[in-house]
C-alpha cells in the first residue's frame, strides 16, 4: 500500500502548499491542515517502507533460510513420530 499512498501523499502535499501560497490569509486553514496531515502520513509511510525493506533483507539472508529449512525438517520428523505413535495406539486399541 505504501507504493500507492506515497505518490498520493506527495500530490496532496504539493496541492496543500500551492493552496497556502495562492489563498488569502484568512482562508488558508484547510490548506494548512491538509499539508500537515499529508506531511505526517508521508513520514509514517516512509518509515513503514523502510521497516518493510529491512525485514525483507533479513528474511532473504541465507542463514535465515537454512534455519527455516532445518526447522521445517524438525517439524516433519516430529509429525512423522506423532503419526507412528497414533498408528501404534490405534493398533493397541483394536
Amino acid at each position: 500500500m505504501n507504493f500507492i499512498s506515497i505518490p498520493l501523499l506527495v500530490i496532496g502535499l504539493l496541492c496543500g502548499i500551492i493552496g497556502i501560497c495562492k489563498k488569502l490569509k484568512g482562508k488558508r486553514g484547510a490548506s494548512i491542515a491538509g499539508t500537515i496531515i499529508c506531511a505526517l502520513f508521508l513520514l509514517v509511510a516512509g518509515w513503514r517502507t523502510f521497516v518493510g525493506f529491512s525485514a525483507t533483507k533479513k528474511i532473504a539472508d541465507p542463514t535465515s533460510i537454512e534455519k527455516l529449512q532445518k526447522s521445517t525438517e524438525n517439524l516433519k520428523s516430529f509429525s512423522d513420530s506423532l503419526n507412528k505413535l497414533s498408528d501404534s495406539l490405534d493398533s493397541v486399541g483394536k
